[in-house]
């Protein structure tokens, strides 16, 4: 028998696009679902629409409470589901009629606790379809822990998220995603769904990547996302960073870097909006060795943590370094901007003009070094340097 499907909207203020949603979720091809409409403490007409709406579908239950935000309002629909499964739609959104049929039945077929799909931003002059950055298809624990963690926040050096940063767009096991629901701070208004999907991604045990786009995401200029911060923008940072802070507990190696890349833009959406001025945190936090023209030369960066990362990204913007090998004895399986981390033991077969090693701490970077001249590397080769903090990276950018 097909599973109950729980289609939950957080609704606030959208009296405008509220009937297009609702009527977008009625048409489903997948007959067994049930749509909770959570109506948070809107001042316009959204509840008379859906309590209209309700009156002329049973398949539509509707709550009203104070307004308290949309991650409560997410809550309080997740306490009254019914269903197996779980999709969120905002109250401005729209998905198209086969939307649940087709992420239900890729759960079904892989036995997935979390289908993960592409969607389509409408803007009001154009349309911009997104899809995740990883191929389509089934992922178990142990190849998400080498193929997605390591660019889930941050994908290549195009600074995109790997996984689309929307609680929208997905179907969850219900199970799952009130757990990770449940234990997300409340006070945070700005960057909650990537918060909630990166929580939710590292407990799956596994995942199916669907890039079809059909769910409408409505691009508004006054919704949160488009407003100019103000000083309370700053302290929504601090919750958030805190709380993903905890989320990648046992996952640091992977996630610490592309968590503190994350905050550092999100950060700089705010100063450069209110204060006028960036800081450039491109290149990470530590300055590639100056001994050299790295230009057209094979290098090899013994170590893949923040100082490789900061490394590597500077050898290929820079020095439009092609050929980068890299040995790390952790990371090993990885990939780090496009290039395989390898286990160290294969920089005997490696060749190379210079090998960097990108240690911070001075014990481990001696340890490195003696293990290189143990497997004769020439010496002339090894760049053995005390990385250095980047911090040349402030520029003004004047408001508009």
């Amino acid at each position: 028998m097909e599973k109950i499907i729980s289609v939950i909207v957080p609704v606030y203020n959208a009296e405008l696009y509220l009937a297009e949603c609702i009527e977008s979720l009625i048409r489903q091809t997948y007959q067994n679902i049930e749509i909770i409409l959570v109506d948070d403490g809107s001042s316009d007409h959204s509840y008379e629409i859906c309590e209209r709406y309700a009156m002329q579908n049973s398949c539509i239950k509707l709550i009203h409470q104070k307004n308290a935000g949309s991650t409560n309002a997410r809550k309080n629909g997740l306490l009254n589901a019914a269903g197996d499964y779980v999709v969120f739609v905002d109250s401005d959104d729209w998905i198209d009629e086969t939307f649940c049929n087709d992420l239900y039945w890729l759960a079904c077929e892989y036995s997935a606790d979390l289908v993960i799909s592409g969607c389509i931003k409408e803007h009001s002059d154009y349309k911009e379809v997104l899809h995740n950055k990883f191929a389509e298809g089934f992922y178990s624990k142990e190849e998400m822990k080498k193929q997605i963690y390591p660019y889930i926040l941050l994908q290549n050096r195009d600074e995109e998220f790997g996984i689309l940063q929307y609680l929208c767009a997905k179907l969850y096991k219900k199970y799952l995603i009130m757990d990770c629901m449940n234990q997300l701070d409340e006070r945070i208004y700005n960057g909650e769904d990537a918060a909630c999907i990166l929580d939710i991604c590292l407990k799956t045990t596994n995942i199916v990547i669907n890039n079809s786009a059909l769910y409408h995401y409505r691009i508004r200029e006054n919704s949160i996302c488009t407003l100019e911060p103000d000083e309370s923008y700053f302290t929504n940072a601090i919750y958030l960073y805190s709380y993903m802070k905890k989320v990648i507990t046992g996952y640091e190696d992977l996630l610490e870097y592309q968590l503190k890349y994350v905050m550092a833009r999100f950060i700089n959406n705010g100063t450069a909006k209110i204060f006028g001025f960036t800081y450039n945190y491109r290149y990470g936090d530590w300055v590639l060795p100056e001994q050299i023209d790295y230009s057209g030369k094979q290098i090899a960066l013994f170590g893949a943590g923040s100082v490789g990362k900061a490394y590597c990204i500077q050898l290929c913007d820079i020095f439009q370094v092609q050929d980068i090998q890299i040995f790390d004895s952790k990371l090993f399986g990885t990939r780090l901007y496009g290039f395989e981390v390898k286990p160290p033991d294969s920089i005997y077969c490696a060749v190379f003009d210079y090998v960097i090693i990108a240690a911070v701490n001075e014990d481990i970077r001696r340890h490195i070094y003696e293990y290189l001249i143990s497997v004769a590397v020439p010496v002339n080769k090894i760049i053995s340097t005390q990385p250095v903090r980047y911090t040349n990276g402030y520029e003004l950018k004047m408001r508009k």
